[in-house]
């Protein structure tokens, strides 16, 4: 399949878009503004940038190096996935213009839109956007190609694995109404609820946490693996440490840790244990639970 191809000229270092000489919008703010909803505070676009750049050098031949990158490899390639476009810009040639992360063929004129996500959950709000973003993709989609997409879909990226997910389809009239009218917008999406405003920023603020702590232990579980493995090697050797300009390495004996089994000793004389335990005041709290 052949896609149309539009004029509009990407500059990569201020990531705007021009047809000519006249710069065009990107879709994100636009739909931040029409939702109310403000910028995310909470995530890192640095890897979610460098996963992108990873995928798009796939297509040239050049291997990832990153884990998300990796398992983005393993999942084209253990489902017979055929790329036929990454960083596909789609543009109505007056207003707006964005990229399409990638667009899969099933068959003619079938095809699969992808946006690669490298958290784990969503939050409602970037829940909100990712389905308004897919939609606008695929009603300029259609102004330059005469067709839409057979699904709008999620590809969330881990170290782990990848997880698909397909959002729903709106109708041309809501999303004609959010890139071009100026009055109050009603989403169909967002329902009106008496959720306290603290509420809606806890959740996010837990979720980029959680996603943080995945991420962490992930991390530590790769480096402690590469710490035993170095431990054994520099025992082997009788090398004490290893230097470069960027990190030192010692090496260090095992020895006995220990410690007292505080029940035990609770069993064994409750007096004592007493003395001994040390105690103090724990203030009133709340525990935050995501559903």
């Amino acid at each position: 399949m052949e896609l149309k191809q539009s004029n509009v000229r990407l500059d990569r270092d201020t990531h705007r878009y021009y047809l000519g000489t006249k710069e065009l919008s990107g879709i994100t703010r636009r739909i931040g503004d029409r939702l109310g909803f403000a910028p995310s505070q909470f995530s890192d676009p640095t890897l979610g940038i460098e996963v992108h750049e990873e995928i798009e050098l796939m297509s040239f031949g050049i291997p990832p190096k990153t884990e998300h990158g990796k398992r983005f490899a393993e999942w084209v390639d253990g489902n017979g996935i055929h790329i036929i476009a990454n960083e596909y810009i789609v543009t109505d040639g007056e207003r707006y213009a964005s990229p399409i992360d990638f667009i899969t063929e099933e068959d003619t004129d079938v095809v699969d839109f992808w946006d690669t996500k490298t958290f784990r959950k969503f939050t409602r709000d970037s829940y909100v956007r990712a389905v308004y973003q897919m939609n606008i993709y695929a009603y300029l989609f259609k102004l330059m190609n005469g067709f839409r997409p057979r699904r709008l879909m999620i590809l969330q990226v881990s170290e782990e694995a990848c997880k698909e997910i397909q959002l729903p389809f709106i109708s041309e009239e809501e999303v004609k109404d959010l890139l071009y009218s100026e009055g109050e917008f009603k989403s169909s999406l967002i329902k009106t609820n008496c959720e306290k405003p603290e509420l809606s920023q806890l959740y996010d603020l837990q979720t980029a946490i959680n996603e943080l702590e995945a991420r962490k232990k992930y991390l530590e579980g790769v480096r402690d693996r590469i710490k035993t493995e170095l431990a054994k090697e520099m025992a082997k050797e009788g090398t004490m440490s290893m230097e470069t300009e960027r990190i030192r390495v010692t090496y260090k004996d095992g020895y006995e840790r220990r410690s007292v089994d505080v029940d035990s000793l609770k069993a064994y004389n409750v007096k004592l244990y007493d003395e001994l335990c040390k105690k103090s005041n724990v203030p009133a709290s709340v525990t935050i639970t995501l559903k």
